[in-house]
């Protein structure tokens, strides 16, 4: 299948407006202090991975986001996709991730070391292990759901409905180490 080619213009203050809410972008790795800010439509968003670099993404709606290489160092990443699909390859070190998927999926490999990651979504999955001293902090929308496999070393993982009058989340509970944390944040 051939990518759909998107229109990328260049604007001041290292802003790059995206317009193909049918199309494919892609972002090479960010590496070593490099910033990069993404703003407008688009169907999916590719990164190839953020090593010690920024990538600023939340004024781009994107319909999918697929982080193919790891975020890591003291790497800075803020996502949207409203209703869409967020896959994260991992975090490591002391990334730090900002996700807004209001009524749209998460999902993550490892985290690990002393990574961050705030996010509002309708359901997460964390498919690999949460390790060292990760936190998360997770707002979940109506009708939520989360699932982990492993939460160990001093993790946390601290989750809130978004409203009150939400119903209960599906919660899909794996295996709690040592003195990690799975908890809901009152």
């Amino acid at each position: 299948m051939e990518e759909e080619r998107t229109r990328a213009g260049k604007a001041t203050a290292g802003l790059t407006r995206l317009e193909g809410p049918a199309g494919t972008h892609t972002v090479e790795a960010i590496n070593n202090g490099k910033r990069t800010r993404l703003s407008g439509r688009i169907g999916t968003l590719r990164i190839k991975g953020v090593h010690d670099g920024e990538l600023d993404a939340s004024a781009l709606q994107a319909r999918a986001i697929v982080l193919e290489g790891a975020v890591n160092g003291k790497s800075v990443l803020k996502l949207a996709a409203p209703g869409g699909t967020v896959t994260l390859a991992g975090l490591n070190a002391e990334a730090n991730v900002e996700i807004d998927a209001p009524g749209g999926s998460v999902s993550t490999g490892d985290l690990n070391g002393d990574s961050r990651l705030e996010m509002r979504a309708r359901e997460m999955k964390f498919l690999g292990n949460v390790q060292g001293s990760s936190a998360v902090a997770l707002t979940l929308t109506a009708n939520g759901a989360v699932q982990f496999k492993l939460l160990q070393g001093d993790s946390k993982v601290m989750w809130n409905k978004e409203k009150p009058s939400d119903p209960s989340p599906r919660i899909e509970e794996g295996e709690v180490r040592g003195s990690a944390q799975f908890a809901r944040e009152e």
